[in-house]
């Protein structure tokens, strides 16, 4: 419930409507067993779900220098989280030795789209792709999904890194390793979310390409919204 919770304000821009301790683990361990969506990344959905509350008072920051210092100390806030974050130990106990690699990698690219996110709502302007920030999450996000092979478990955590990694696409080459993940993970996960997903990326590279956003780069929002209100990143 908790990782829809999370997931879905990416969607709707909406904030979570659960508190933090719903995104816990059951009990506190050094190692945590792998979950099939949230890894062992609990407290970044958790983050993910205050981003999202900050997105949702972006509208208000500049009502006051008060409130302008509040918007500003709560990203700085979020940002510390994220960037402190560190994945934990995986204790789960399976046949496949490469487990804890692939959810650590999984936990990554979820941290790097996270905070991706976070300056897209800090910055209020449209996504612009050759920012220092999106070009180091985005690399950063590729990088990781190299060490997850196609078709594997693991993709089921990966909607949101990868869409993000597409909104913030720069070159043909990084739109190229984005639509190519797209298209195994439709086969591998088959939900309707990721085909969703992969069409809204698509359809905002097709919008880019044909100048309709008038010389500037497409809002987070904008890209959600152009999947026609169906897109669900969970």
């Amino acid at each position: 419930m908790a990782y829809f919770d999370a997931i879905a304000t990416l969607s709707f821009s909406k904030p979570a409507n659960l508190d933090q301790q719903f995104y816990q683990p059951a009990a506190a361990a050094a190692a945590l067993p792998a979950h099939a969506l949230f890894g062992t990344a609990h407290a970044l959905f958790a983050t993910i779900a205050d981003i999202s509350r900050l997105a949702q008072a972006a509208p208000l920051r500049h009502a006051s220098a008060l409130s302008e210092a509040a918007f500003g100390s709560a990203a700085a806030a979020l940002e510390l989280q994220l960037q402190r974050w560190t994945p934990a130990p995986c204790s789960s106990l399976t046949s496949d030795p490469h487990l804890e690699a692939k959810i650590t990698a999984a936990g990554v690219m979820l941290q790097w789209a996270a905070l991706m996110r976070l300056h897209l709502v800090v910055a209020a302007a449209p996504v612009d792709c050759a920012h220092p920030k999106v070009r180091v999450a985005v690399a950063n996000i590729l990088a990781a999904l190299d060490a997850i092979p196609q078709g594997d478990l693991v993709e089921s955590m990966l909607i949101f890194p990868v869409f993000a990694a597409g909104v913030g696409a720069a070159t043909a080459t990084e739109r190229a390793r984005v639509d190519r993940r797209f298209a195994v993970m439709e086969k591998s996960i088959g939900f309707g979310n990721v085909f969703d997903a992969h069409d809204a990326v698509r359809a905002h590279w097709a919008r880019t390409d044909a100048g309709a956003y008038a010389g500037r780069s497409a809002s987070w929002e904008e890209v959600v919204a152009n999947a026609g209100g169906s897109l669900i990143m969970s």
